[in-house]
């Protein structure tokens, strides 16, 4: 395959070198987005008023943050199910399937992040309603990273694996889902619903509760000042985060982001919160290269 050496020449100078995404957070309503920019040698925040990117398939682990500030991971891990490699997720939690699985309240592996207390809540996002667990000082941070209307701490439990197993005590006995599904999420963008509706469940799952004679809190979070613009009108499914994304972001809701396409003007949803670990570079340059290699 001939080359032209003007391209070869110009991809040898270039400077650029893609970010690698280590971060996506809430602080109350403001999401941030955090890069490494490997030219800089530097953590940034990458902006989330507008994107123009191309997302890698493959990710790497983020490394991690102590008191000296970042480190990158010095292995350069390849990771899956979790942002961080084993090594680098050791210091707050040794085990990391027990994020997921809990296998004891942190006494047999003096793991505080286990230990501390925890709750057992409902979120309820559009009709959806769902059963979850957090730390106790979590709940309300919990209930924006997962784009809820609302959350509602249920029940107190003194550690994980108590709470892992509360959890699906409740979700058996209000018969509700632990996860939330590909549907619900197509939903995010689309109006919510009023607080009475939401209220109006809410009781009923504590007067279930209290039925049964469940120790319960009663207490609920309503969360609506996401930063979003525009609604839709109709049910939108995320696309592959791989790829490339460019346009005018409309809205940030949980895990994703609703943005304007810039060549169809068509809305599109991007899971943000899938972002961690991929790299990102600019989008291939759109030019009138078909023309130049017919010369």
């Amino acid at each position: 395959m001939f080359v032209r050496a003007d391209r070869l020449l110009a991809g040898a100078r270039s400077p650029f070198r893609p970010k690698h995404i280590i971060s996506f957070y809430w602080d109350e309503f403001v999401p941030h987005l955090e890069v490494f920019d490997h030219a800089e040698c530097k953590v940034m925040e990458q902006p989330l008023s507008w994107i123009e990117m191309s997302v890698s398939e493959r990710k790497k682990c983020v490394g991690r943050f102590d008191d000296d500030g970042y480190h990158p991971c010095p292995a350069g891990a390849i990771v899956g199910t979790f942002d961080q490699c084993p090594a680098c997720a050791s210091p707050w939690i040794p085990i990391q399937e027990c994020i997921f699985e809990p296998r004891c309240n942190g006494d047999m592996c003096d793991c505080d992040f286990c230990r501390k207390k925890h709750l057992v809540y409902a979120v309820f996002a559009g009709d959806a309603v769902k059963i979850g667990l957090t730390g106790s000082s979590r709940l309300r941070t919990r209930g924006i990273e997962q784009g809820a209307d609302a959350i509602a701490p249920l029940i107190v439990c003194e550690g994980r694996l108590e709470a892992r197993r509360m959890e699906r005590e409740i979700s058996r006995v209000l018969r509700l889902t632990q996860q939330t599904s590909s549907a619900a999420i197509s939903r995010r963008f689309l109006p919510s619903p009023p607080r009475s509706r939401i209220e109006i469940s809410h009781r009923r799952i504590l007067t279930e509760l209290e039925r049964r004679r469940y120790a319960v809190v009663d207490e609920i979070h309503h969360l609506d000042a996401y930063p979003i613009v525009r609604r839709l009108d109709s049910p939108l499914r995320p696309l592959p985060t791989a790829g490339e994304h460019s346009g005018n972001v409309l809205g940030m809701k949980g895990g994703h982001m609703l943005y304007e396409d810039a060549r169809t003007g068509e809305p599109r949803v991007l899971e943000v919160a899938d972002l961690p670990g991929r790299f990102i570079e600019p989008p291939r340059e759109r030019d009138n290269r078909g023309q130049e290699d017919a010369l």
